[in-house]
């Protein structure tokens, strides 16, 4: 069970589509469930580091060079790191975020 899960990625539009692309070229039923769950789009978030001029792109290979945290030494580049690194910078995010309203 999902329930109260957050579906979170580096531009989940895109990930959702690419789900919902391969259930249906495999003839599965869509699972309709991940689309309605609640979303956090690191990319969507990362352009706060664009607009305020720590970076230039609100890619994730830039977000790697501004938080080295995100990378790890052997990863390769493939779904599962880009995943893994997705998790790492919303949790990077929620910190800086908690430290600034926290008195």
């Amino acid at each position: 069970d999902c329930e109260g899960a957050i579906l979170a990625g580096h531009n989940v539009g895109f990930d959702i589509a690419m789900i919902d692309a391969e259930c249906k070229r495999r003839s599965l039923k869509y699972l309709s469930k991940v689309a309605s769950h609640r979303k956090l789009d690191t990319q969507s978030l990362s352009y706060l580091d664009v607009l305020t001029g720590r970076t230039k792109s609100a890619g994730l290979a830039a977000m790697g060079d501004l938080y080295p945290e995100l990378c790890r030494e052997g990863e390769q580049h493939d779904a599962l790191s880009d995943a893994r690194a997705s998790l790492r910078l919303a949790r990077v995010y929620r910190d800086m975020w908690t430290a600034a309203v926290r008195p």
